[in-house]
């Protein structure tokens, strides 16, 4: 500009307006770049958050799934909960079936008792010099008085008490279980008659025992049995085998004593050592 002879004045304005472009080029230069930390910030805090709603998304389908499969468990084990009490209250209607079954033929056998009892008595006055041998004879004896002196009649533990409830059915016990191996011998708690000895059902194989006086004695779930309707025990008489006919999960003998038909807690008449 000094060579071509421009005016100095001009040469100064110039140089004023070039520098004063420069200097605002800079300052353009600087917020352009401000601008782009700026933006690639905004980026990363954008990237960042797309992560968070993909990672939110995915475990938002993961916790669908989750609850989809809860769904088809729960109603797998509402199913099977709704089989088992279906179940269980088919178990206990069968069981109620079978004690009324039981109760009924207690209940014949205590009046056929009492009618015999009576004929016996009337057969016995017309007949009163006729000899009888012991063997086909039981007048019965004061059962009563054996109370806290009875024996178990057979080895093994007590896992279900009478009274305590049926987990399975809500039901009472109304004798005791003994846990028994198979094959072992199960012993009448007393002298009488056997006035049953048959399968029944919901109890197996069983034997029942009239002591005289109402009282009576109950041996179910036997694999067999050893004695025979009407024969005349002893007490500690072998009279049947253990099992599990009764259709228990385990082998082990159901033992009731009864009063007039109505049970009665065994473990109070029993000396346990």
């Amino acid at each position: 500009m000094y060579l071509d002879g421009i005016n100095p004045s001009q040469i100064s304005r110039e140089s004023y307006y070039i520098g004063y472009y420069s200097q605002q080029q800079n300052n353009d230069i600087e917020s352009i770049k401000k601008a782009y930390k700026k933006i690639d910030k905004t980026k990363k805090s954008t990237n960042k958050i797309l992560k968070k709603v993909a990672s939110l998304k995915k475990q938002k389908e993961r916790n669908a799934k989750k609850l989809q499969k809860q769904k088809k468990e729960k109603t797998i084990v509402i199913k099977k909960i709704n089989a088992k009490l279906s179940s269980q209250k088919k178990k206990k209607k069968k069981l109620i079936k079978n004690e009324k079954k039981l109760n009924s033929i207690v209940t014949e056998l205590i009046k056929k008792i009492k009618a015999e009892s009576k004929k016996k008595t009337i057969t016995e006055k017309i007949h009163a010099k006729k000899e009888s041998t012991s063997d086909d004879k039981f007048d019965g004896i004061n059962f009563k008085k054996l109370k806290g002196k009875l024996k178990l009649p057979v080895k093994g533990k007590i896992t279900k008490k009478f009274n305590s409830k049926r987990k399975d059915t809500g039901t009472r016990w109304k004798g005791i279980f003994i846990k028994s191996k198979e094959g072992n011998e199960v012993y009448s708690v007393a002298s009488g008659k056997i006035v049953f000895s048959d399968w029944l059902d919901g109890y197996g194989n069983i034997i029942i025992i009239d002591h005289g006086k109402g009282y009576m004695s109950l041996y179910g779930n036997n694999q067999s049995l050893i004695k025979q309707q009407g024969d005349i025990i002893k007490g500690g008489s072998i009279i049947a085998i253990v099992g599990n006919s009764g259709g228990n999960s385990t082998n082990g003998l159901y033992y009731q004593l009864r009063k007039n038909s109505k049970p009665f807690n065994p473990l109070k008449w029993t000396k346990l050592k």
